[in-house]
């Protein structure tokens, strides 16, 4: 696929591969781990903060399509058909769940406890707090409604030059993410991810050309982070400051997001390398990504209750691991495939695929 196409194979390839990261992530503490501490202690060093690499494929993705032309009405229209609109319909279950029958949550205040359901529906839909995961789909939207803006800096000569690198570094500082944290941290956690993917698009010949040197150096940065974690010198998650107590300081290094930056241009690379092969597995969770991240914390669910029921003191291994992201990942796209069965090209409507 030439480098100018509309479509390439490669990134769609890696969109595929990011959200089995993510499943990962949401899979591992489906059920303990019993004895098998090294091998939890493993997949969390490879998977944590896989949300990274989707965020880095949406800024790559953005600024690769709109780079020529950008039309905010229409990219905005999209965004709410195939985006907003599958996140509300799949939202129902999960907010009738929080409405009535899951209890009181730490997030949830006296104030909102006693205010109305359509306060409390609108809020929920706004942070994502009805469902661990949604808290993707406020935070990705302010970057929507900042896409002019996006496409500005894209467009301005000294951008990915001068004012990137900081941008860039900084983000490495940011203090935290996800359900647990304000719509707009988030935002300010993934800015610079979003960023970075649009600066190896702009530069993508450079990646997908990259020197030996510079790909072992990459290379050898995400093994070191790796090896660090797994023998305890750095503590899987954590973020580091330059106080003895973290919660005092606002802004502490995340080696683990460094990690997850490091390796995406070189699984561009690797990919792109790849693309005239048949990646079919890779291919097909490419395409229906969108669904399965609005649909797998649905299955998770359903199969916890299931082995809880018929095996109680489960505990996965890497291998039982294994199969539990490939039975979600199947699923999902079973579940998809039926959607798509029923109301056919309107599925994209309802869960985005």
């Amino acid at each position: 696929m030439a480098l100018n196409s509309s479509y390439l194979n490669y990134i769609h390839n890696l969109r595929g591969l990011a959200i089995l990261f993510i499943l990962g992530v949401h899979c591992r503490t489906s059920f303990g781990w019993g004895d098998n501490t090294f091998s939890e202690k493993f997949w969390f060093s490879i998977l944590v903060y896989g949300t990274i690499i989707f965020v880095f494929i949406a800024g790559f993705l953005f600024q690769h399509v709109h780079r020529a032309k950008f039309d905010y009405k229409t990219y905005l229209k999209k965004k709410f058909t195939y985006v907003i609109l599958p996140y509300v319909i799949v939202s129902i279950p999960a907010l009738i769940n929080k409405l009535f029958f899951d209890g009181h949550q730490p997030w949830q205040s006296d104030d909102y406890l006693t205010s109305s359901v359509i306060y409390k529906v609108g809020y929920m839909l706004v942070t994502g707090k009805h469902m661990g995961p949604f808290w993707f789909i406020p935070m990705i939207t302010l970057i929507y409604i900042i896409s002019p803006l996006l496409i500005y800096l894209d467009r301005t000569r000294y951008f990915y030059k001068f004012l990137f690198p900081f941008v860039f570094v900084s983000g490495l500082f940011l203090y935290d993410f996800g359900y647990n944290v304000n719509t707009w941290i988030s935002f300010l956690y993934y800015i610079p991810v979003y960023l970075f993917g649009m600066a190896c698009s702009r530069y993508k010949a450079y990646i997908t050309d990259m020197k030996p040197l510079i790909l072992l150096s990459l290379i050898a940065v995400y093994l070191t982070i790796i090896i660090l974690e797994l023998s305890d010198v750095i503590a899987i998650g954590k973020r580091y400051g330059f106080v003895e107590d973290e919660r005092s300081n606002a802004y502490l290094f995340n080696f683990g997001k460094l990690k997850m930056l490091v390796l995406s241009p070189i699984l561009v690379y690797v990919l792109y390398k790849l693309r005239n092969s048949k990646l079919n597995v890779l291919g097909a969770l490419g395409t229906y990504s969108f669904g399965i991240f609005f649909l797998h914390l649905y299955i998770i669910r359903i199969i916890e209750v299931a082995v809880n029921k018929i095996y109680p003191t489960f505990s996965f291994n890497s291998f039982s691991f294994v199969v539990h992201v490939m039975l979600v990942s199947f699923l999902s796209i079973g579940a998809i495939k039926v959607i798509k069965l029923v109301v056919k090209e309107r599925s994209r409507y309802i869960v985005g695929s």
